[in-house]
C-alpha cells in the first residue's frame, strides 16, 4: 500500500480518576501512530534508530514471496530459500 493512501484511525480516551484517600493513580503512556509519512522520513534521518522505528512486516514480505515468486524485487529485501521439506513419494498401501 502506498504511503500515500495511508490513514491512521484516531483514537482519544478520556480517563478521569477521583482522589480516594489511600489510592495511587499512575498513568502509563504508549505510543500512537498518526503519520507513517513524518515517522518514516524521521527514521531515514536517523540510522541509528531506524530499525527500532521502522521493523520490516515480516510475515508481510513472506506472502510477497509467495505470492510474486522469482518476479520478487524490493530494494533492499532478497528471496532465499527456506529449509526443504523431505515427503515420500511412494504410493500409500
Amino acid at each position: 500500500m502506498p504511503l500515500d493512501t495511508f490513514v491512521a484511525p484516531t483514537t482519544s480516551v478520556k480517563r478521569t480518576a477521583s482522589a480516594s484517600k489511600g489510592v495511587a493513580v499512575s498513568v502509563s503512556y504508549a505510543a500512537e501512530l498518526t503519520d507513517l509519512r513524518v515517522l518514516a522520513e524521521y527514521a531515514v534521518g536517523h540510522p541509528n534508530l531506524l530499525a527500532l522505528l521502522i521493523g520490516p512486516n515480516q510475515a508481510g514480505l513472506d506472502a510477497l514471496v509467495k505470492q510474486l515468486g522469482e518476479s520478487f524485487d524490493i530494494p533492499g529485501v532478497r528471496r532465499v530459500p527456506k529449509a526443504p521439506v523431505v515427503r515420500s513419494t511412494r504410493g500409500a498401501r
